[in-house]
């Protein structure tokens, strides 16, 4: 007995876009708003993505600075920027930093790096 269930051979839907937020939050110690090479960076900071949605995907950076944002938590919903949590007073670069979500499909990463002034102590 041979069955037909009429599949076809290959998926002919269209794969969707994959998005991938990640970048560094550094100690801009000169306060010009680019890292330079002597620039380290900023544990613990706190960064949300934005999207319409009102599901709140959130991460902290690491021992080093750095963030990422991957699937799942940049799969539910379009993602149309990243923002930098707290005093925004302390930081040295645009916040949030926006971009169109992406339409087409493949990966597609975005890099968003965010300079905070060095902390002041009396």
């Amino acid at each position: 007995m041979q069955v037909d269930f009429g599949m076809a051979h290959a998926d002919t839907s269209r794969p969707e876009p994959i998005l991938v937020v990640e970048g560094m939050v550094f100690v801009d110690s000169n306060e010009n708003g680019v890292r330079d090479a002597n620039e380290q960076g900023a544990a613990g900071v706190r960064l949300s993505l934005l999207s319409p949605c009102d599901r709140l995907e959130s991460t902290w950076t690491n021992y080093f600075g750095y963030y990422r944002f991957e699937p799942p938590a940049t799969e539910f919903c379009e993602i149309g920027g990243v923002a930098v949590e707290g005093s925004p007073d302390r930081l040295t670069t645009a916040n949030p930093i926006l971009f169109p979500p992406p339409t087409e499909p493949g990966i597609h990463r975005i890099i968003a790096d965010f300079g905070v002034r060095p902390e002041r102590h009396p």
